[in-house]
């Protein structure tokens, strides 16, 4: 199958702050409500369609806030989020975070990505009771830096939880150490998912040259895609083992995937990247390419997609 790629002349167009085109199939005709957020500053837009229901939550002029009003508007935001949720009686399956200048500086901690990552664990904790399994009950998520100055938070939900997977070639990133944040990322590798056709799909999250909790191959571009490959390959064969009792080759692993999000921090880059991918992820229709500011300034790129675990 030859990849339908979103491109543009010049490399990788701009970050555009939305859940990839994917998810518009899953939630298929839906009710659509906006209402300002209960508790903190935001508005959450909600779709309600048969099966599942994406969630948004904005907040404008986070770049403006203090750092301890940041951090708190992230804890709301996803408070009220998880608050939604269980109205609704549906269990988040995918996040994706757009934060502003995630790689900026901070006084409290090193940079504003650690600042969200705070946020973020307060307002998961908000979710459950005590004796839950909090850190197994992370979702796949991305976050991802944004040119603008809104915080826009996606979360796709299903009316089952999935399961949450790690990649055993790294540390989950909820036990990182404290040389990425004084609070660690809140997310799982990814997430098994029932699709609209009944079949399981891993929803996983982005995907980078991380071995261990360590960026490898700085500065080679070359090195981090094919890292990154076989850090995709890793997670869907370990995906694959719950549900069929399979190993999966690389080969097998990659050609699961249906589709593709590539996020580069340098859009000329794209002409070096995409022959790769396009090699490699066979069967995907659709690789959508664009530029952004990834959460660690050594990584040149990263790689989201969602692959079938069913045949």
């Amino acid at each position: 199958m030859q990849p339908a790629v979103s491109s543009s002349a010049s490399g990788a167009p701009p970050l555009t702050p939305d859940a990839p085109r994917w998810v518009n199939d899953w939630v298929g005709a839906s009710r659509i409500v906006t209402r300002p957020a209960v508790t903190g500053p935001g508005t959450l837009t909600l779709r309600h369609g048969w099966r599942y229901s994406t969630l948004r939550f904005d907040i404008d002029g986070i770049d403006q806030l203090a750092e301890a009003q940041l951090e708190d508007a992230v804890r709301s935001a996803y408070s009220e989020i998880g608050r939604e949720l269980s109205l609704r009686r549906r269990h988040p399956i995918r996040f994706w975070n757009f934060l502003p200048g995630i790689q900026a500086p901070a006084v409290t901690a090193p940079e504003r990505y650690m600042l969200f990552n705070r946020g973020r664990l307060r307002g998961f904790e908000s979710w459950f009771v005590e004796g839950q399994a909090l850190y197994s009950s992370f979702p796949a998520a991305s976050s991802i830096g944004t040119g603008g100055s809104a915080l826009i938070i996606h979360c796709l939900a299903a009316p089952d939880p999935g399961w949450h997977v790690e990649n055993p070639r790294q540390t989950p990133a909820y036990r990182y150490s404290a040389r990425y944040g004084p609070v660690p990322p809140s997310f799982a590798r990814a997430t098994v998912a029932s699709a609209p056709d009944g079949g399981d799909r891993a929803l996983v999250a982005g995907t980078a040259s991380v071995l261990g909790e360590e960026t490898a191959h700085h500065d080679d571009l070359e090195a981090q895609t094919a890292e990154t490959v076989r850090n995709m390959a890793s997670i869907v064969r370990t995906s694959l083992g719950p549900v069929h009792g399979l190993d999966g080759s690389l080969d097998d692993c990659l050609d699961r995937f249906e589709n593709l999000r590539v996020h580069l921090a340098r859009a000329e880059d794209m002409s070096r990247v995409s022959p790769v991918l396009e090699s490699r992820f066979r069967n995907v229709a659709d690789i959508e390419f664009c530029q952004a500011e990834l959460c660690r300034s050594d990584l040149l790129v990263e790689v989201e997609g969602v692959a079938t675990l069913t045949g």
